[in-house]
């Protein structure tokens, strides 16, 4: 039986400060499944940490007018 590999992707997620805590809000169309399936609206380290070993990179997005 071969192994299945999974492709290297990057998800976007943005960083916000509610109430003095630091969460984590996913972005990407990616992201939000990944939240969906943990049930929850924000991303924890724990998931982030399982995302990467699933073969994805974590990048922030940062929305700003320049």
């Amino acid at each position: 039986m071969n192994e299945i590999k999974i492709k290297k992707d990057t998800i976007y997620v943005e960083r916000k400060n509610v109430y003095g805590n630091e969460l984590i809000y996913p972005v990407c169309k990616q992201a939000k499944l990944f939240a969906l399936l943990s049930g929850q609206k924000t991303l924890s380290d724990v998931t982030i940490h399982q995302v990467k070993q699933l073969g994805y990179s974590v990048r922030e997005h940062i929305d700003r007018e320049l």
